[in-house]
């Protein structure tokens, strides 16, 4: 129920042009994940 709403928001979304505020979101989400495995690298290492 939650995931399909989810699905139906982003849809109406990108139908009101809100498609680059999205693609900003996933790549800053990625950016943290890159940071967060680069840290915890960083402290295997250490």
């Amino acid at each position: 129920m939650l995931t399909s709403k989810k699905g139906e928001e982003i849809v109406t979304q990108e139908k009101k042009g809100a498609t680059k505020t999205q693609i900003c979101f996933v790549f800053m989400l990625s950016i943290l994940d890159i940071v967060k495995s680069t840290i915890s690298r960083e402290s295997i290492h250490h």
